[in-house]
């Protein structure tokens, strides 16, 4: 409640008086009842501002509650940012035939703005500081996605190749036309995720909007 954008008027239905006692705990429940079963589903979880406003405020540290909650092996609490490394493996006859490898580098992300110039700027940056084929990051509720194909040597071959690299602005999954969204004057956002398809015999990657 010491957050100054905290405004009761969008507390949702399922928050009675009761739980204003403790509101962090009323959402920990509320997580479990719809991801606790999901852990061993889930690559990674992240942190973010929020949970590091709560903790700065309240000394809580609701990351670490939401994990225990849906029992995710420490591997997987990557902090702010990590890296996911997918391995695909052909078996036949009982011996590894072939083997593709996506590397995914997860933030929770910074850059803000009403438009998408600076987001679009802040993906296509993130190949400079991290190594991997996909890169996801948050915080600016845009749903966007970029493509781009990237020529070098092949791995002990003397011949170019290209690598498809894709990068991800995680979209919003509020439609941001009431409370802070609203005061603050930043548009409506287009809602859902972004998902990918891999297709690990052709090497190659779909994406779904």
């Amino acid at each position: 409640m010491r957050d100054p954008r905290f405004d009761p008027r969008m507390l949702p239905e399922w928050i009675d008086l009761a739980d204003l006692v403790d509101i962090p705990k009323a959402q920990t429940e509320r997580y479990k009842h719809y991801f606790g079963k999901l852990g061993g589903n889930c690559l990674a979880r992240l942190y973010g501002n929020h949970e590091a406003t709560l903790q700065k405020h309240t000394e809580r540290d609701i990351y670490a509650s939401l994990n225990a909650t849906m029992k995710l092996e420490k591997e997987r609490a990557l902090g702010y940012s990590g890296f996911i490394r997918l391995r695909f493996r052909q078996v036949s006859g009982g011996k590894v035939a072939n083997t593709w490898t996506q590397t995914i580098y997860v933030s929770h992300g910074a850059t803000g703005g009403k438009l998408a110039g600076a987001k679009a700027l802040n993906l296509e940056r993130l190949a400079i500081g991290w190594e991997a084929d996909i890169y996801a990051v948050g915080h600016s509720h845009t749903k966007m996605v970029l493509q781009k194909m990237v020529a070098g040597l092949a791995t002990r071959k003397n011949v170019i190749e290209e690598r498809q690299k894709v990068f991800i602005n995680v979209g919003a999954f509020m439609n941001g036309l009431t409370g802070y969204p609203e005061r603050k004057g930043l548009y409506p956002q287009a809602l859902g995720p972004i998902e990918l398809l891999f297709f690990p015999s052709e090497k190659r990657i779909t994406i779904v909007q």
